[in-house]
């Protein structure tokens, strides 16, 4: 994808652009427009740091404001200090002690999510990114970057074109394998339990388990019979344990198990419920 490029807007372009940056690990803005409406977002090496909007409801100010973590008092106060010195609102906020960092994310995640819901409906429209290599400073991108990966995802989710979101997710038959370089090296995605079917083993049936938190993830590969293929594992030298279960969950969707080889790699089990 070149450094500019501009287009009609549609769910599939936006979420093309936005895998594009994110991949590309492109630096500047990337605005949105409908008639005399206007949203951006601003990107630094592919990453979300900051939205902006026309519409006060979706300023980040307003936002903290909105749910209870700053005073109105305290948002002019900042601001005249970000103007002053031709800053972003949040590290300014956040140098200040007014806001916590992790709140201040928070906040952005959500004017970026309803920045991307908002265009991603629009249906008509135009966009544009236009590069920006020295727009932002070190402190505000490494202060108040947002995970772009966990974004993209929520985004897919929220596409009511289904071809757009086929084209979005890209060859279902691939098979998923590590990369040599990675756009990033650690980046935390939450998967519903639905959404783990989403990414699959390509010929070996299979999914991402999204079970508990702060765990890694696992590639879990779907077995006829979970006995023989557990008794298998430590044939070869591994280690596996069941995940127990009520009936009902059995019997909705089928029996896991967690296990790691001879070289102490994780990975999982699945026996699909019957029929």
């Amino acid at each position: 994808m070149p450094a500019h490029f501009e287009g009609e807007l549609s769910q599939d372009a936006v979420v093309h652009a936005l895998r594009g940056i994110f991949l590309g690990r492109l630096t500047g803005l990337l605005h949105f427009a409908r008639a005399e409406e206007r949203l951006s977002l601003r990107f630094v090496f592919g990453q979300v740091v900051s939205a902006s909007s026309g519409a006060v409801s979706t300023r980040l100010g307003q936002i903290l404001v909105r749910i209870g973590l700053l005073e109105s008092d305290d948002l002019e106060l900042a601001l005249s200090k970000a103007r002053d010195a031709e800053r972003a609102l949040g590290p300014v906020l956040v140098e200040t002690g007014l806001v916590r960092r992790e709140h201040v994310q928070e906040a952005l995640r959500l004017q970026v999510r309803e920045v991307l819901l908002t265009a991603l409906f629009w249906g008509a429209g135009s966009f544009r990114f236009e590069p920006d290599e020295g727009a932002m400073g070190a402190r505000e991108e490494i202060s108040l970057r947002l995970p772009t990966a966990q974004i993209l995802f929520e985004v897919v989710g929220a596409m009511t074109d289904e071809d757009a979101v086929r084209k979005a997710l890209g060859d279902v038959e691939r098979s998923v394998a590590a990369v040599k370089d990675p756009p990033v090296r650690i980046e935390r995605v939450t998967l519903s339990p639905g959404d783990g079917y989403v990414v699959s083993t390509g010929s070996i049936p299979g999914g991402v388990h999204s079970g508990d938190q702060g765990a890694s993830v696992y590639a879990f590969f779907s077995v006829p019979d979970l006995d023989a293929a557990l008794a298998r594992v430590r044939e070869l030298g591994g280690e596996g344990r069941w995940l127990e279960d009520s009936e009902d969950s059995v019997t909705e969707f089928g029996r896991f198990a967690l296990c790691k080889d001879d070289q102490g790699s994780g990975f999982g089990l699945h026996q699909p419920p019957p029929g």
